[in-house]
């Protein structure tokens, strides 16, 4: 193992958890399947072999880099719609089918005088008056 990778492992101790766990599994599914190692290998097989892990190795880092750059896209973008969903000064609501308040944003809750937290899973309807259920557009009644 290269220095870079022991400090690397040392600074991170979840993650050389991770990788030791990684490598225990994949040395029990090479064991299982039986090892090319007890072979003897011609020098020029061993080589091309040799290549091809190395190959592959870089193939895999590649990946795993445009893996990473992804998630953190996926968060960034996770993080925009938090921030515009959560601090708009409207409410908004996001129901279920059935008509249960999945999301909501701060401006949903005051309107609705609660906590956001008791206010997830619970059925809409209860928050609307009988009489004003006439005047939800007929789109937004279906599970009313």
């Amino acid at each position: 193992m290269a220095d870079d990778e022991k400090n690397l492992m040392m600074k991170n101790p979840d993650k050389n958890t991770d990788a030791d766990k990684l490598r225990k599994a994949a040395e029990a599914r090479v064991k299982q399947a039986g090892s090319l190692s007890t072979q003897a290998l011609p020098q020029a097989e061993a080589a091309r072999l040799i290549h091809e892990l190395e190959v592959h190795q870089v193939e895999l880092e590649m990946q795993n880099e445009e893996l990473v750059r992804s998630k953190n896209k996926l968060q960034a973008d996770a993080q925009k719609y938090t921030e515009l969903y959560d601090l708009v000064p409207m409410g908004y609501f996001t129901l279920s089918r059935s008509g249960e308040i999945m999301e909501i944003n701060q401006g949903g809750a005051k309107m609705l005088g609660k906590y956001r937290s008791a206010l997830k899973n619970r059925r809409f309807e209860l928050f609307i008056s009988p009489g004003d259920i006439p005047k939800v557009p007929p789109v937004y009644r279906i599970h009313l």
